[in-house]
């Protein structure tokens, strides 16, 4: 069984997200971009495309053979979508959760050993500021190994 942390998936997840070249069009040179910064001050209002990731607990599915367990958590890719027009928001809003889950599912091992799923669950905490900044999560579920013993 490959084996795997959340730490490590954190940095080949944030890896990841920042290469994606954007297919939908409107701000198309616009990339991806890592926001440490607003894991304090919230995303919303920061560069288009600018992104955290919110990693929930994981709890264990499976025990495998005394050296390991399955493990699954829910994860937001919290988004921010500053200076989108309306008319245009949703249709970016689609492509780039396209990008993401492309790019992510594309990390299963033996990319990254001990990742066994990456599923796209859909959006959610959508949310828009007086500016009409938006941001939103784009949710997805991950299953994993890691080494226990």
């Amino acid at each position: 069984m490959q084996t795997t942390t959340l730490k490590q998936l954190e940095t080949a997840f944030i890896a990841a997200i920042h290469a994606i070249d954007p297919t939908y069009d409107h701000q198309q040179d616009q990339s991806w971009h890592y926001c440490e910064a607003a894991l304090d001050e919230g995303i919303v209002g920061k560069a288009l495309r600018d992104f955290v990731l919110d990693m929930g607990p994981a709890v264990p599915r499976a025990y495998f053979h005394g050296t390991g367990e399955s493990f699954e958590f829910r994860m937001g890719v919290r988004t921010s979508y500053a200076g989108v027009p309306a008319r245009l928001l949703s249709h970016m809003i689609v492509a780039d959760a396209v990008d993401v889950r492309s790019a992510l599912d594309d990390l299963r091992d033996p990319t990254v050993p001990g990742l066994y799923s990456v599923v796209y669950e859909g959006m959610e905490n959508a949310e828009i500021d007086d500016n009409d900044n938006a941001a939103l999560d784009h949710m997805f579920t991950v299953v994993y190994n890691q080494a226990t013993s």
